[in-house]
């Protein structure tokens, strides 16, 4: 099954008048790079929390945050800043002074001023909370892996038809280099007939040299690693866990397979083959950098 290593995950759980929120958003890298937000209250359980991301995802940039609300979160504690209180009251009077006005400052108007009272909520526990962050956890995680499997279907398709066009203009190079190798063998012997003349051609020597040439030109064997890399790529595809990686190293002996061929044989048409079969593989190349 192939996944993408890009996509996004959300889920919230809501018990008791608290609720708990972890959202999952990745994006392709070589390794797993998990990066977690926490409330202080669960910074205990952040190993916890790293075991289940790893439980879903292998590799790629990992961004997890969670947050927790009580709507229940009452004060338990009022606080009355005496200090910022006396100063309220002098510059009142100061201005009061100045302006010749009346002093008039009671209690309510002083307590309705900013940062005179604070008040201090329940604190919140983590210990109490955790089964709910848990599933929370695991519910986006879900949600995360189910858009990398689609999209992760998605990407087998195009790769699929990609690796059914290189096998399409393998089979076209195949088929031609029988051609090539009579062709130039034709054209190479009216060379030589034209220089040392039809009477004192050897044709032992020329079936020497053209069995040299035509071994330099031989690709069967490019070929034949070709077809297997091929059959090895089709087959990761359809493992129950498609190996980026693999499929990465796969390419590149591909693309070598490619460039042999390309250098040994030298004809115009095979050429234009060459540079088709380049595009399909660069294009699968950069569509396995996003598996996982």
């Amino acid at each position: 099954m192939i996944r993408s290593m890009t996509g996004f995950g959300s889920a919230e759980v809501v018990e008791g008048g608290a609720s708990v929120k972890v959202e999952v958003h990745s994006v392709n890298g070589r390794f797993l790079d998990l990066k977690v937000k926490l409330p202080k209250c669960f910074f205990e359980y952040e190993g916890e929390l790293r075991k289940i991301a790893q439980n879903y995802v292998d590799r790629g940039r990992v961004n997890v945050n969670m947050s927790i609300s009580l709507s229940s979160a009452r004060a338990t504690a009022v606080r009355l800043d005496y200090e910022l209180a006396a100063r309220y009251m002098s510059l009142a009077g100061e201005l009061a002074r100045i302006h010749g006005l009346e002093h008039q400052m009671d209690a309510r108007t002083l307590l309705s001023l900013p940062d005179i009272l604070s008040w201090e909520e329940d604190p919140v526990s983590g210990e109490s909370h955790w089964d709910m962050a848990r599933k929370a956890a695991n519910a986006a995680f879900e949600a995360h892996r189910a858009m990398r499997e689609k999209e992760g279907d998605a990407i087998g398709k195009d790769v699929r038809e990609r690796l059914n066009a290189v096998g399409a203009h393998l089979d076209e190079i195949g088929c031609r280099a029988p051609e090539i190798v009579q062709a130039n063998t034709a054209r190479l012997r009216k060379k030589i007939e034209s220089l040392v003349g039809s009477d004192t051609f050897d044709e032992v020597r020329f079936a020497m040299e053209v069995a040299l040439y035509a071994d330099r030109l031989d690709i069967t064997e490019e070929c034949v690693r070709f077809r297997s890399h091929n059959a090895l790529f089709a087959q990761e595809l359809d493992d129950k866990k498609t190996s980026g990686r693999k499929l990465s190293f796969l390419l590149q002996e591909m693309n070598r397979e490619t460039n042999t061929i390309g250098s040994k044989v030298m004809d115009a048409e095979v050429a234009g083959i060459v540079v088709r079969i380049k595009e399909e593989l660069e294009k699968m190349r950069e569509q396995t950098e996003n598996m996982e």
